[in-house]
């Protein structure tokens, strides 16, 4: 632009009323707010769009651990079925060799009653 189109305009701009001043100023200070508007809806989009984003791997990560927490679930509950399964079996043979051992009891005191008496028997026929 050369110095009389500058010196042109600002003629122009001079000779306007103050009402088209005030109606020029309004038709600028509407297009800075639109310009304002259109960035601070993109940036919000595109904050969404982040968002949106950081949200699906979030839920990715909590997948991943749920999966992670479910074979960790599993191998423990393995664990305790194999480790359960050897101490029921270990302890049902405790059981069994308690249940011996109360038979031969049983048995020891019947016997050990049977001499008892005997001897009681001895000793009153003898006084």
């Amino acid at each position: 632009m050369s110095t009389e189109n500058i010196i042109k305009e600002g003629a122009i701009l001079g000779s306007l009323s103050g009402s088209a001043l005030l109606g020029l100023m309004v038709f600028v200070l509407a297009g800075i707010a639109w310009h304002l508007y259109k960035t601070l809806h993109k940036e919000a989009g595109e904050r969404t769009k982040e968002l949106i984003s950081e949200t699906k791997n979030t839920n990715v990560l909590i997948r991943e651990q749920i999966a992670v927490s479910r074979a960790s679930s599993d191998s423990l509950v393995k664990f305790i079925e194999t480790h359960c399964s050897k101490t029921n079996d270990k302890l049902e043979a405790i059981e069994t060799d308690l249940m011996r051992m109360d038979e031969r009891l049983v048995k020891l005191t019947q016997i050990r009653n049977d001499e008892l008496r005997s001897i009681f028997k001895k000793k009153e026929n003898n006084d």
